[in-house]
């Protein structure tokens, strides 16, 4: 895919049916040492997108965020899970940096998902990011407000 917002709308469109927690871009157009650095991280189990592809992604879920203009009541934990999704921590890693299963990982960021309005992590982080500043406010969830 060469066109940047063609990669976004598959990004949302797979993360709807099966989630996307390694899904990467190889480019083929940059330099060697780029595309080596890239292979290097997915044979690490990493993940690589292009700038492009990811401000594509957070235009599309800002207007989203934007237009909906939530208020979503998240709870302490809901905070510091979506706090590291934004920061594009991996499920495994939210589970063990706050010593929970993934199994709960998992429920928190269904329920969050749900509160904020979007469809998928990707849109949750650009969500946090615009409304938060990158800053978790965790006594947001247990007042109620945004």
């Amino acid at each position: 895919m060469s066109d940047p917002q063609d990669a976004a709308r598959f990004l949302l469109a797979r993360e709807r049916h099966s989630g996307l927690d390694n899904v990467g871009f190889l480019p083929l157009n940059g330099p060697m040492d780029v595309w080596i650095s890239i292979m290097y991280l997915f044979l690490c189990g990493q993940s690589f997108m292009p700038h492009e592809i990811a401000d594509a992604l957070i235009n599309h879920c800002a207007q989203a965020a934007r237009e909906d203009g939530l208020q979503p009541g998240l709870t302490t934990r809901e905070w510091e899970v979506l706090h590291m999704v934004a920061q594009g921590a991996a499920n495994k890693n939210i589970a063990a940096d706050l010593d929970l299963s993934i199994h709960t990982v998992k429920l928190h960021i269904h329920n969050l998902l749900r509160k904020i309005g979007v469809s998928n992590r990707t849109c949750a982080a650009s969500w946090f990011m615009e409304h938060h500043s990158g800053q978790p406010d965790p006594h947001r969830g247990a007042h109620g407000g945004s």
